[in-house]
Parts: structure tokens; C-alpha cells; sequence
């Protein structure tokens, strides 16, 4: 970031200038980009050294900088660990993003790492286990790559961090690929018990590579010989809430995707049968997101409505006595508009069906759906401190909810734990999020302080909280 002032007859004069390598993938940090007159008094010049301190009501630790001098970056290991704060209630995860593989071993990444391992005890991975990266070639059933997925394992395993396999069937617009010639709009390759036959295989298969029993030819990385996953969605994102309960008296409706196409609405309950004979002492679970849209939206239910009718149908093909969903994953992707009281019941309803929960995917963005919806990046210099202070409070207040529950809650998994490496940054339009609840140099967000202080300790740290979270 600079200023300068336009070069005219009367100014011209030598310009310097320096170019720096890229600290996202380099081991070091070259120097800034600076312009330099030879002509005394002429602009004013800064850089990432010395840029001007936030404009009033602007956060500044939610800084939108991507790269930072050296010295100014690492983790202060001396702040409360967030899975020791909540040892006796649940779990605390963090996801990896895939450029702990891609960018291995740059700067960014060993700080990323030593953030991570502070203060998360269980994890899943951000893409590395799905079906886009186990089978690449959407042509080639065949090919199974697991180098990457192998790589997260040995890190966690290395550190005693818990992974959580996500996720085995998601049936969603880039199965056509691989089911039909041509993709969307061509013709299926495979009838119904060809399908059947291929998730069995796939799922048992990418199971007995994570649980130790793959081949001996599938490991290629030193140092991982298997084993590590005790815990699988089993299936993503399968159903959706219904308008009219006459229509639907089932109270939800499956997804039209083409796992449901070729096999049918009932493709989810064969996934779980086959996932529990692949190995019956996993934890297997159904994950879905919208438990925050209420009711009114969506008419004659909420999401929550349908998934937890949607999980009691999940019984097996052949004997509906029997069910192998051990849980459900509440995604929980919020915003600062999202309704605290909406969210509580529905996590409410999963619960009274009885099965387990776990939070897995917690993060709170800055841009309202309003915002996202319009396309414009407004958040790109910093985000407001009105705006920081509402991802804090609701942060809070699901906490508050979580820990009343923790007898039914085992873990809760932060998707997005810092702003560096945050999907939403990605999600829709390119533009700067800040859903994390560690910044883009890795420090301590007010997300953070309310999870670890009590109230007083809070308001001492930030005193102008209340002046700001009513705004």
C-alpha cells in the first residue's frame, strides 16, 4: 500500500524500485515495495512497516493485510489453549485447510501449524478426503490417490490430534462427472446396482485405507502406515426442507443429484449399511447445514425439521429396525445476522432424536447474506468494530447454548479458525472475510477472548464493546 504524488515536468526525478518475494510461499521475506523520490518533500510514502493506524471503529487486529514483515508474525503460546479451556466439556477442532499440504513448510504454514497444534485436539480436512481428491479422474474409477489425505494423517497423528473423515458420500452437481458421459446433461453410465456396487467399493475402500487395512501399495508417505479415522461423515449434505408437507409428508425431500437419480431417494441409507460393514466399531455420521433459517422462510418446516426426519429414515435397506447413524454434524456456518434463538432450537431437535452431536464447521462471517448476495467488497482495508464485536457476541451465546448441552455435544470444530485461510474468503466473489477467530497475522480476535475470559475480564480488554456491539 502506498501513496505518492503524480510525476509532473516540474518533479520528475530517479525512482527505486524493490520487489518482494511472495511470504505465502517463500521461506523468507525479501523486502517491501517502496517508491522513492530524489526530490525532498515530494508525497508521502508508506508501506506495510508503517501503514497509518485503523480509521475510527475499525478493528486492529482484523486487519485486511495478506503478508506481514517476519518479525511481526507467530503465536503467542503463552494465551489460554482452547481445547484445555473446554477439556471437560467437548472436544475442540479447527480444520485444515489444504495449504497446510499445498504451501508445506513456508513461513506462514509453520506458524499455521504451531496455531494449530495450541490449541485444537481433533480436526477434519477441508477438501483432502473427498471424492475429488481420491479419485481425480472422473473417468478412472479405478485410481485411488491418497497422498494428501496421507499427509494430514501424519501430521495429526504425529501430534495427537484426532481426525475426522469428511466426507464419503456427497451427492452434489460435480458427481455428473463422474456418473454420466459428458456430464450434466449426458448420458448415465451406470444403472442401479452398478452404482450400489461402486459406492460399496468406494466406501470400503477409502475406510480400510484410513483404518489401516488398505493395501500395502496405497501408503506413499513416510512415516504413515494407516490408521487414524474412528469417526466418518458418512453422508453430506443430502437433504433439504420442504415447502408443503403435502407434498411432502415425509417432512423432507432428498437432494437431485445423481446418486438419487440412478439409485434413488433411498441411495443414503445403503451408504450408511455399507459404511458400518466396512467397519462396525466407527462412528458414522450425518452432516448438514441451515439449522438457523427459521421456520417461516422455508414454510411447513425448517431445516431442522427435515434433517431430523431425514436421519430416523436412514435405517438399514433390509431390516428397518436397524439404523447405523451414530450422529449428527451441525454444520453451523453463521453470519452476524444469524438468530441465536433459532439456532438453540433447532440444535434442540436434533437432539431429542436421540443420536449424538457435533459442531463441524463453526464460523461466523463478517458480510451479512445481503452483502454476500451484492457483491461488493466493502471489508477490504479492515472490518468494523461493530461488526468484530457481533461475531463476538454470537460466539458467545452459542457457547453458552453448547456447554448446556455438552452431555449431547462431543466436539465442537471451528471451519474457519484463521482469516488467512478461511474458504469464505474464496466463497461467491473475491473479497477479504474475516470469520475466523484468529486474524491474518494469527493473533487473538475478540472471538477468541470471549471463548477463554470471564465477562469482566472481556470488558477490560475491549471497553468499547457495548458502546459498539449496539450499533
Amino acid at each position: 500500500m502506498s501513496k505518492y504524488s503524480e510525476l509532473t515536468e516540474d518533479n520528475i526525478g530517479k525512482a527505486y524500485i524493490y520487489i518482494i518475494t511472495d511470504p505465502l510461499t517463500s521461506e523468507y521475506y525479501a523486502d517491501d515495495f517502496m517508491l522513492k523520490s530524489d526530490k525532498a518533500g515530494d508525497g508521502t510514502f508508506y508501506d506495510d512497516y508503517n501503514l497509518p493506524a485503523p480509521a475510527d471503529g475499525i478493528s486492529p487486529t482484523a486487519t485486511g493485510q495478506t503478508y506481514f514483515p517476519a518479525d511481526t508474525v507467530d503465536v503467542d503460546t503463552e494465551i489460554t489453549a482452547l481445547y484445555q479451556k473446554y477439556a471437560d466439556k467437548f472436544k475442540i477442532g479447527g480444520t485444515l485447510a489444504n495449504e497446510l499440504v499445498s504451501n508445506s513448510g513456508t513461513r506462514n504454514i509453520k506458524i499455521y501449524e504451531k496455531l494449530f497444534k495450541k490449541h485444537f485436539n481433533t480436526t477434519s480436512s477441508d477438501g483432502y478426503f473427498k471424492i475429488e481428491e481420491i479419485l481425480k479422474d472422473p473417468n478412472d474409477l479405478n485410481t485411488y490417490t491418497f497422498a494428501n489425505a496421507d499427509k494430514i494423517m501424519k501430521f495429526c497423528n504425529d501430534n495427537g490430534v484426532e481426525v475426522i473423515g469428511h466426507a464419503l458420500i456427497w451427492d452434489k452437481e460435480k458427481m455428473y462427472d463422474y456418473f454420466y458421459d459428458g456430464g450434466k446433461g449426458g448420458t448415465k453410465k451406470y444403472e442401479r446396482d452398478e452404482l450400489l456396487a461402486f459406492m460399496k467399493e468406494y466406501i470400503t475402500r477409502v475406510m480400510n485405507h484410513f483404518n489401516g487395512e488398505g493395501d500395502a501399495s496405497e501408503y506413499t508417505v513416510d512415516g504413515y502406515t494407516g490408521g487414524g479415522v474412528k469417526t466418518w461423515d458418512v453422508l453430506n449434505e443430502a437433504c433439504d426442507a420442504v415447502g408443503s408437507l403435502a407434498l411432502w409428508p415425509e417432512g423432507y425431500r432428498v437432494k437431485n443429484y445423481p446418486y438419487k437419480y440412478i439409485i434413488g431417494a433411498d441411495y443414503g441409507r445403503y451408504a450408511f449399511k455399507y459404511a458400518h460393514e466396512a467397519d462396525p466399531e466407527a462412528e458414522l455420521r450425518y452432516n448438514d447445514y441451515g439449522e438457523q433459517v427459521p421456520k417461516e422462510v422455508l414454510m411447513d418446516t425448517s431445516k431442522a425439521d427435515s434433517v431430523a426426519a431425514y436421519v430416523k429414515s436412514l435405517t438399514d435397506p433390509e431390516d428397518s429396525s436397524k439404523s447405523y447413524v451414530d450422529k449428527i454434524g451441525v454444520q453451523s456456518h453463521y453470519d452476524i445476522e444469524s438468530d441465536i434463538e433459532t439456532i438453540k432450537e433447532s440444535l434442540d431437535k436434533y437432539a431429542a432424536t436421540g443420536l449424538k452431536l457435533d459442531i463441524t464447521e463453526l464460523d461466523i462471517k463478517a458480510y451479512t447474506s445481503a452483502q454476500r448476495k451484492a457483491e461488493e467488497a466493502i471489508y477490504e482495508d479492515g472490518v468494523p468494530k461493530a461488526v468484530e464485536y457481533k461475531q463476538a457476541k454470537l460466539m458467545r451465546e452459542l457457547f453458552d447454548k453448547y456447554e448446556s448441552m455438552s452431555a449431547h455435544i462431543d466436539r465442537v470444530n471451528f471451519w474457519t479458525f484463521s482469516d488467512l485461510y478461511a474458504y469464505p474468503n474464496k466463497e461467491g466473489f473475491t473479497h477479504k472475510e474475516y470469520a475466523g477467530i484468529f486474524d491474518r497475522k494469527f493473533a487473538p480476535k475478540p472471538q477468541y477472548y470471549i471463548l477463554v475470559e470471564t465477562e469482566a475480564e472481556f470488558n477490560a480488554r475491549y471497553p468499547d464493546y457495548q458502546k459498539y456491539v449496539t450499533q
